[in-house]
Parts: C-alpha cells; structure tokens; sequence
C-alpha cells in the first residue's frame, strides 16, 4: 500500500488477501473460490453470509471477522385468505443456521460430519424441538405423511378436503395431528 492509504483502502486490501480464510478453505484460496464458483451455484446451494467477512470498517478502526458459526434471520409475510375471505397478515421470521468443518490433510468425512453436527447442536439448542419426530412412525408412509402435511401448514396451508378411503390413512392422522398441535386455524373437510 502507498503512504497516503487511507483505512478504506487498508481493510480493501486486508479482505482481497485474507479471504477466504484457510480455516474456511484450506490452503489453496485461489482452489477453494474456483471450486465454490463452479458448485455451488445460486441454484443449488446460496452460501449467504455463510464464511464471508462481517464487520465495520471506521475512521479510525476497523474490526472484521469470519461468519463461521453464524445465524440469518430473514423476515416475511406469511399472508392467507381466512375462511370469511378477508387477507390475513401473519409477519414470521425463518432462521436458518450455518456452521461448517475446515477439511485439511487426514480429515475424515465422519469426523467432519461430527464436527459440523456439533457446531450446529450447540446453535439449535436455543431453539424448541420440532413437533414433528418421524422417527417414531410405525410405516415409512406415516414419516413422509407426518413430515408432508407439517410442512404444508408451515407454509401457510390452513384447508384440506379429506376424501374416504384407506389409502389416505397416514395423511388423514397426519392432519388431525396437525389441527391440534398447531396454532391457528386448520380445517380438515370430509368430501
């Protein structure tokens, strides 16, 4: 840097030569920011924050760290048509937590997995269990059920017209059990 840098330009230069870091990335960033590039596309997976560099940069100082173990709150709309026809506004937030294991010469993929899981386990302590525990269904076909119908009513799905018939068992009692564990209201319609 020249003599008259200012500290605009010093942290510019410290992000250029400090990210990605090689705890993030290993060794090679030049490698790791061309492998990023080529799979891990908007598409497929969004890194977000995820890794990059969050901080502030001052007149006088500058404090920049690594989103490793990190959380994104995203808030929106959760809007829905009430049973009398009037738009319901229902503001809901999503977290979605990021954690994520360095690999380096003599990882192994359980010891990173177990590393990652760790790292995730202590973020989502502070959260409540789901309701939904799949493994304690009886049949694969109440699993996705039970998994199927929570998410619906998560997105906002608050109607189901049930017709009759025993192929509808598992969604059947996966709809009942989601009128009564569920806040608002969820109405299940016998045809």
């Amino acid at each position: 840097l020249s003599k008259n840098a200012n500290i605009i330009d010093v942290s510019r230069s410290l992000l250029q030569n400090l990210h990605p870091t090689p705890a993030v990335c290993g060794d090679s960033p030049i490698d790791a920011l061309d492998f990023i590039r080529q799979f891990e596309t908007k598409a497929s997976f969004d890194r977000g924050y995820y890794t990059g560099p969050i901080g502030y940069i001052g007149t006088d100082s500058t404090d920049i760290f690594v989103a490793i173990r990190s959380a994104l709150i995203t808030n929106y709309n959760n809007d829905f048509v009430d049973e009398k026809n009037v738009v319901v506004k229902r503001p809901q937030s999503k977290v979605s937590i990021f954690a994520g294991a360095g690999i380096v010469k003599g990882s192994t993929v359980q010891g990173e997995w177990t590393e990652t899981s760790h790292k995730l386990g202590v973020m989502s302590s502070i959260f409540p269990p789901s309701p939904v525990t799949l493994q304690i269904a009886s049949i694969p076909n109440v699993a996705w059920s039970t998994a199927f119908i929570e998410e619906l009513v998560r997105c906002g799905v608050t109607q189901f017209y049930i017709c009759p018939g025993s192929r509808n068992t598992p969604l059947t009692a996966a709809i009942y059990k989601s009128t009564r564990s569920n806040t608002g209201v969820v109405r299940a319609i016998s045809v």
